[in-house]
């Protein structure tokens, strides 16, 4: 994660990388949580919130 320049210091660039090469950069308000971003993340790849956990696995740094 790095911060995005312009924004004050508010936002934090963070990058997904899926395991079928699909890579995305969101810039996410320091403030929101990790469930948060991920919801939007999925919102932004058009799935369901429900795949979160299900279908879809987050691992930072190898864990879940």
């Amino acid at each position: 994660m790095e911060e995005t320049p312009n924004n004050n210091g508010n936002t934090l660039s963070i990058k997904f990388e899926a395991s079928t090469g699909f890579r995305t950069t969101m810039a996410i308000e320091k403030t929101k949580t990790i469930e948060d971003m991920l919801k939007e993340y999925v919102n932004k790849i058009d799935l369901s919130e429900d795949t979160i956990g299900n279908d879809i696995l987050f691992l930072y740094n190898g864990f879940q």
